[in-house]
Formats: structure tokens, C-alpha cells, sequence
């Protein structure tokens, strides 16, 4: 947890460290119900996104606050990705299966899709661990744009999203020895880095007038 009272480096660290094993651990735990993922990035990112901004944080409290707050709607967008993954996997299953040049048109396609699928997921969750929505769509929206906008934050973005999945395919041998620093770090470091990609876009909105936790609304409608 962050400290006030420790000023040495290694100290430090030490302190960094332990976040991002606090961090993978619950959000990994709070993963498994596969349902409330998305809650749960959220919290993660609503904790590395502090980090990012230098700002106060008591990470378990922090965390656990995040996790329930808005916990539908984010639980309802995280459902529609999580859907229109399940299509961009199936397509891509089918490709595979069917061959030829429609099937690698079919799969490049649906690999297209499924870049901007984890892009978009990235910069929503962090759209949500910033910033309160009232719409879900005008997050998607916010996220969309976001990405068009920063390409180099959301080609990490993805690329690290990807990382764990392409060692699996390409040396299953090496993945096999890095899978125990995924379980113990992977999904805290992917979350501590999408909180510094995205900080210098939320640095803007926030220049531009629009503080953390301030309700967007949209010609005043709210989205049940």
C-alpha cells in the first residue's frame, strides 16, 4: 500500500511490488465467477489509475469500494463484450475449419475485430475506473475515440492483452515457466500499465475541465 511515511527507493519497490501481487490477486479471485470480471478490472483499474496520477490510494479499501460501485452497469457492458467475443471466437474457430482464401479473409476479419474488441475493453474499464457514466454507449463511444486518437497506448494495449495467449501458442514449453509470474503479477502489471497508457488522454480531459468522478450525462437520459 502507499505510504507517506517511506521515502527509500527500495523501499519503494517493495511497496510497488506488493501492490501489483494485491492487485492480481483480486482480481483474479474476483474473476472466477467469470460474470463479475469486468467489476473487477474495473476496481483494478480504478486503483492503477491513482497510481498513474501520483494520488492517494488504500488499495484493499479502494479496491473492494470500486468493485461494488456501479456494479450493474459495468457488469452489463462487460456481458456485451464478453457475447460479442464468443462470436469473434466462434468466427475465427469456423475460418480455421473452412480454409482457403475466404476462410484467411474471414479470419483476418475476425482478428480485426478482436484487436479493437481488446482495445476497446481496455480503455472502457479505464473510462469507468475514472469517470462516472451514466450511458454505456457513450462510454464505448469515449473508448472508441480514445483509441482512434492514441494508437501507440492502444497497440500496447492489445499487444499486452495478447501476450500471454501468443507464448502459449508459440513455446508452450517457455509458457509453462512463466506461468507462475502470470498467476502471481500477469493481470496487476497489464492493469499498472493501463493506467500509465491511458494517463496522459485522461490528463487531457481532466485539463479540459472534466475531474475523476465527475457524472457525464447525455441530454440528461440515464440507461437502465
Amino acid at each position: 500500500m502507499k505510504s507517506n511515511f517511506i521515502d527509500n527507493p527500495v523501499f519503494r519497490f517493495a511497496s510497488a511490488v506488493g501492490d501489483v501481487f494485491l492487485l492480481n490477486l483480486y482480481t483474479l479471485l474476483c474473476c472466477l465467477p467469470v460474470v463479475t470480471a469486468g467489476a473487477a478490472f474495473r476496481a483494478m483499474l480504478s486503483i492503477t489509475c491513482k497510481m498513474a496520477a501520483h494520488q492517494d490510494y488504500s488499495l484493499t479499501r479502494d479496491y473492494f469500494r470500486a468493485l461494488r460501485t456501479e456494479f450493474g452497469r459495468v457488469t452489463a457492458l462487460w456481458l456485451g463484450m464478453l457475447v460479442f467475443g464468443g462470436m469473434i471466437l466462434f468466427d475465427l474457430v469456423f475460418a480455421g475449419k473452412l480454409g482457403g482464401g475466404f476462410g484467411a479473409f474471414l479470419a483476418a476479419a475476425a482478428g480485426g475485430f478482436g484487436l479493437v474488441l481488446l482495445v476497446c475493453f481496455g480503455w472502457s474499464m479505464a473510462l469507468l475506473a475514472r469517470f462516472t457514466y451514466t450511458r454505456k454507449r457513450d462510454c464505448v463511444s469515449d473508448a472508441l475515440k480514445l483509441a482512434a486518437a492514441n494508437p501507440l497506448p492502444s497497440l500496447l494495449m492489445a499487444m499486452l492483452s495478447l501476450a500471454a495467449p501468443a507464448c502459449l501458442l508459440w513455446q508452450v514449453e517457455l509458457f509453462s515457466y512463466l506461468l507462475p509470474l502470470f498467476l502471481l503479477f500477469g493481470v496487476g502489471i497489464y492493469g499498472v500499465a493501463v493506467g500509465w497508457l491511458t494517463r496522459p488522454a485522461f490528463r487531457r480531459l481532466e485539463g479540459d475541465g472534466r475531474g475523476p468522478e465527475e457524472q457525464k450525462t447525455s441530454e440528461g437520459e440515464l440507461e437502465e
